[in-house]
């Protein structure tokens, strides 16, 4: 008695799994991000288990424990000596915002006074019918308006109150939850570092045997691409957050250090993160000048632009083509609109995996299109350009090209 199935058969069966499949994640979206979470840390203390386990001889189990324990100690030490540095630099900017308000409405009514009568191609233009309402609200407005007054505090005081006991009610609930969601978290970790493996090597197995070698080079293309995103983009962090720190402070930028933080952090933005640590940075030139420079506040305002314009443009054309590759080469209008989406979507985890889910997307369809095709998914072996040199050297390489740029535009030695 025959008991295959026919053609009909198996692909009502096919599309009625997938079509569970998808109720299953609709079911569990709630612990999607506990799960994505957990895989992220997972993917990102594989190698130090791995490196444990299979250079030093250190059983498994032991060698997650360790991982997590050296994982552990760097979050509770990294906060403590970063916070207070970053707090100590955040001192050294002191903004008087009374004086900014002012200054801000003196140019405000100057440009509007200004702009009453103008002319354009030899023609006289009288707007004052559109700039008088507004120079009167300029004038009737005080930098006192945007800072309370002491009666206006205390007359606050009782719906702050009120608000503050309707926050504290919910304290111990929001607690709870953020406990459990971390210990959820930490479990699935825990169990995807252990038997992640497992996984892979399950569904190596249950996969055709004729796809197989295929899904092999998938997933070594997709976990190349990931494994150069979060090593690129931590060692990005650090060299940006450094060159930041040095130039802030050669050039007398007020809270270098803190600026450089900020800076480093938002490495985790691709494209977007740079224009965005800039701005903080532009700010505190504008209101507070150079330190060491004898400049105004707006032509040093240009020197930190073009500071940080020099810094983007060593990093896209020395740092990142060497750090990264082409293991997440995507047009700069594909991440940025990937980090808005995955914003919007899933909030800072969306836009930490944009790149990567994007260039791991990339991947499927060229494979899913070649398939369609009935072409050669893979016609050439695969050769991700990862940093071969380790990173002192790549460093010190990095600096000769900065010294050999420097020589040729001002004739002379950095």
């Amino acid at each position: 008695m025959n008991t295959q199935w026919d053609a009909p058969t198996k692909r009502i069966i096919a599309v009625g799994l997938g079509l569970f499949f998808i109720y299953i994640l609709i079911l569990s979206r709630s612990v999607l991000p506990f799960l994505i979470i957990a895989a992220l840390i997972a993917f990102l203390l594989a190698p130090i288990v791995t490196f444990l386990n299979k250079n030093l001889y250190i059983p498994k189990a032991l060698a997650v424990i360790i991982a997590y324990l050296l994982l552990a100690l760097f979050l509770t030490l990294f906060p403590l000596i970063l916070i207070p540095a970053v707090l100590n630099a955040f001192g050294d900017i002191n903004i008087d915002w009374v004086t900014v308000i002012q200054q801000t409405l003196s140019w405000l009514r100057v440009t509007l006074e200004s702009w009453r009568n103008i002319q354009l191609f030899g023609i006289s233009y009288n707007l004052s019918p559109s700039i008088d309402p507004a120079l009167d609200t300029l004038n009737n407005i005080s930098p006192a308006q945007f800072i309370p007054s002491f009666d206006t505090i205390i007359a606050s005081i009782p719906t702050t109150l009120q608000f503050t006991w309707g926050v504290a009610s919910n304290v111990l609930g929001t607690i709870a939850s953020s406990l459990l969601a971390f210990m959820l978290t930490f479990v699935f970790s825990i169990y995807l570092t252990v038997d992640g493996g497992k996984f892979v090597r399950t569904f190596f197995t249950i996969t055709p045997p004729a796809y197989r070698a295929e899904m092999r080079e998938l997933h070594r293309r997709i976990k190349s691409i990931w494994s150069a995103y979060f090593r690129g983009q931590f060692i990005l962090a650090v060299v940006i957050g450094v060159m930041t720190w040095i130039v802030g402070t050669i050039i007398g930028l007020p809270g270098a250090f803190a600026l450089a933080v900020i800076a480093g952090a938002m490495e985790i933005l691709p494209n977007i993160g740079p224009v965005l640590a800039a701005i903080p940075a532009l700010l505190v030139a504008l209101v507070q000048g150079s330190t060491v420079l004898p400049t105004g506040n707006l032509t040093f305002l240009l020197i930190v632009m073009g500071a940080y314009m020099l810094i983007q443009q060593v990093e896209n054309n020395l740092i990142v083509p060497k750090i990264l590759g082409d293991a997440v080469e995507l047009h700069p209008i594909f991440v940025m609109a990937g980090v808005v989406v995955g914003a919007t979507v899933a909030g800072i985890l969306g836009a930490l995996i944009a790149a990567p889910t994007i260039a791991s997307a990339r991947v499927l369809i060229a494979y899913a299109y070649a398939k369609i095709l009935d072409e050669e998914p893979f016609p050439t072996p695969h050769s991700a350009r990862s940093p071969s040199l380790p990173p002192l050297e790549m460093l010190q390489q990095l600096w000769e090209k900065t010294q050999l740029l420097w020589q040729n535009r001002f004739g002379k030695k950095l």
